[in-house]
């Protein structure tokens, strides 16, 4: 059981530190607050998209970003052996599949921004 009433989460260099005042800490009769912190695993280079993986509540998220759109694909951990598993499927097909997605997401922003 995670002892909850920390008020420094994260143990690693790539945690997100969070400080909690002493009165968010407690709720009510020793029901304590729970947050849990994405910690981020790897970022992959790229030259048009921002590619970043997380490690968040048991399961590996993949961020793929170009502009102000973003794609999250997200894993269980019990179904992936290893962050090698999620960089494998950033094939040259899948990126391109992705690039298409961005295109469509930026017509159908734009064709909605118009008619509105």
């Amino acid at each position: 059981m995670v002892d909850c009433r920390e008020s420094t989460i994260g143990r690693e260099q790539n945690d997100l530190k969070i400080h909690l005042p002493s009165w968010l800490n407690k709720i009510d009769n020793n029901n304590y607050l729970c947050l849990f912190y994405v910690r981020l695993v790897k970022q992959i280079p790229h030259p048009h998209f921002r590619l970043s993986i997380f490690h968040w509540n048991a399961k590996y998220i993949l961020e793929i970003e170009l502009e102000r759109y973003k794609q999250v694909y997200k894993w269980q951990e019990d179904d992936v052996s290893s962050v090698d598993e999620i960089e494998k499927i950033l094939s040259p097909a899948f990126l391109d599949h992705t690039m298409g997605l961005f295109l469509e997401m930026r017509r159908g922003l734009n064709e909605n921004s118009k008619t509105n």
